[in-house]
């Protein structure tokens, strides 16, 4: 299965210190098994909360939405595959 991946720098509360997020979404789940649809890892000292069904979906929705702005926003060229 395909998969898309994004990381995400997050400021922690105490407004100085961050940590990277990764995060890896399964591109055509249909059908599929849903364990291990979304996955994240972090450079965090403490693990990230287990993904359950409703944040897996909030991460692919976000996720597809950032990549249809960045999309719409590339060069016309560049969405010329032959060019490539």
């Amino acid at each position: 299965m395909p998969t898309g991946t994004a990381t995400a720098t997050v400021q922690l509360p105490d407004g100085v210190g961050f940590l990277a997020v990764t995060l890896t979404t399964a591109v055509g789940t249909k059908g599929a098994d849903p364990e291990g649809w979304t996955t994240w890892t972090s450079d965090a000292p403490l693990p990230l909360s287990p993904i359950t069904g409703a944040t897996h979906l909030e991460i692919q929705s976000l996720v597809t939405g950032l990549s249809t702005v960045i999309t719409r926003n590339l060069h016309p060229e560049l969405l010329d595959l032959d060019v490539l």
